[in-house]
């Protein structure tokens, strides 16, 4: 049976403050008066978080080169944007990048900030996939696609080596894409860069009375996420390909980076899922923030963390002991 995930928070992982600059962030949202993405229809919830999302991005964008594109697999017609800094020789190392956004929003040009600064600073070769999203396209449409894309970059000549990474809900995605490879018997992830990754939708999980309100990803909007995600579908809430943290064994999981927030609903179940992957012998790092919140690698205009959590996940891509997924 899979070892069930605590929901006890280690309070040493937990600031005792919020940074500044992110407090400041919370107070302008809740001064704003702007609705809450879970109480519009998806299309304009998108559009909702299109909006947040450039202001507090990134603005000073490092030169790479990006361009979309469409192929097809198995008759699904898969879109991307392709990433590339400097000259990459060929086969290339590739970072299949999964955007986050509760399943339901997001896209690849809400994370193309993000996707150019992990290629820039990584020398990968970044590809981000435009899944489809819920509620239009419940489960498993969304891992569906992922595995897809996984599958087409195993057929291509010029791939030498492929991370899976996502944040948030793309987090969910790439570390349920990695069970799904094993379950198909595909070659190996040859890691997963998982970013506050929401690695359970377990009511029990979920349940941290601290953490419920108040740090921008709060438990109603998480709820109604996830209920657009698994809308239509008499799916367990423990299946591991919803909930990942609930695999029967971890043991085969590929090298791990794992970035956690404190001040995060998603973050007890995911510290303890790192410690379950390091017991079973998967190396990981786990790069902890304590005092910030989930999805902080998206408020760079107003947090210098940031790009310091993007250049201590590209410094660790390429250590010695990550050596299954150094360039």
């Amino acid at each position: 049976m899979p070892q069930k995930p605590s929901n006890r928070i280690d309070f040493s992982l937990k600031g005792g403050e919020l940074n500044e600059s992110i407090q400041k962030v919370i107070e302008l949202v809740r001064s704003s008066k702007r609705p809450k993405v879970n109480v519009l229809p998806p299309d304009k919830a998108r559009l909702e978080f299109e909006r947040a999302n450039r202001a507090l991005d990134f603005k000073s964008l490092p030169l790479v080169s990006a361009s979309d594109f469409e192929a097809t697999f198995q008759g699904c017609t898969l879109a991307f944007r392709d990433y590339r800094f400097g000259v990459l020789t060929s086969p290339m190392p590739v970072i299949l990048f999964l955007h986050g956004g509760g399943w339901t929003f997001g896209s690849i040009s809400t994370h193309d900030a993000l996707c150019r600064q992990l290629s820039y600073h990584t020398g990968f070769r970044v590809l981000s996939l435009d899944y489809r999203l819920a509620p239009e396209h419940p489960f498993p449409a969304a891992l569906d696609d992922a595995t897809a894309a996984y599958e087409w970059l195993l057929c291509q000549s010029d791939t030498k080596r492929i991370v899976v990474a996502g944040d948030s809900a793309g987090g969910n995605l790439a570390l349920a894409l990695s069970l799904n490879a094993q379950r198909k018997n595909l070659a190996p992830p040859s890691g997963q860069i998982l970013l506050y990754p929401v690695v359970s939708l377990s009511h029990q999980d979920l349940a941290e009375p601290s953490l419920q309100t108040g740090y921008l990803m709060e438990r109603d909007l998480l709820d109604w996420c996830i209920s657009n995600y698994l809308s239509g579908a008499c799916r367990d809430r423990e299946d591991p390909l919803v909930s990942p943290a609930y695999m029967e064994s971890t043991e085969k999981m590929p090298s791990t980076i794992l970035l956690t927030a404190g001040f995060d609903l998603a973050a007890p179940a995911a510290i303890a899922f790192s410690k379950r992957l390091s017991e079973s012998g998967v190396h990981i790092a786990h790069l902890h923030y304590p005092d910030t919140v989930h999805g902080f690698l998206q408020l760079a205009a107003v947090s210098s963390q940031s790009m310091q959590a993007i250049e201590r996940i590209a410094a660790t891509l390429k250590l010695p002991e990550f050596g299954a997924i150094e360039t």
